[in-house]
């Protein structure tokens, strides 16, 4: 856009004038793909099965297996809790580059 020009107003005239700004420019509207899904597409779903079907085991069936190793309840919680947070980080470490790259890919 222009900036305004102001020139000094004559008696009896308006104090400011504005040139009229030119139309704004219109991007046309984006066209849908057409190409088929690759191989990442699938391979974006397998991992996030992957990780539904670990979160189902490790809160199902770990702590009988590790009660029935020998360890005790405090020891059992603070495994699954060490298990837990090693699993959220790695989501907050990862989970930029993997948006950007099914960003990039598609949905």
């Amino acid at each position: 856009l222009r900036s305004a020009q102001i020139k000094t107003p004559e008696p009896g005239e308006p104090a400011l004038e504005f040139e009229a700004a030119s139309p704004p420019v219109v991007a046309p509207p984006p066209t849908p793909s057409t190409k088929p899904p690759t191989l990442s597409v699938p391979l974006i779903c397998l991992v996030s099965a992957m990780q539904s079907a670990c979160f189902g085991v490790i809160g199902t069936a770990l702590p009988p297996a590790l009660r029935a190793s020998g360890l005790d309840p405090v020891r059992v919680a603070v495994v699954l809790g060490r298990i837990g947070s090693a699993s959220a980080l790695a989501e907050v470490l990862l989970s930029g580059s993997l948006g950007r790259y099914s960003d990039r890919v598609g949905r």
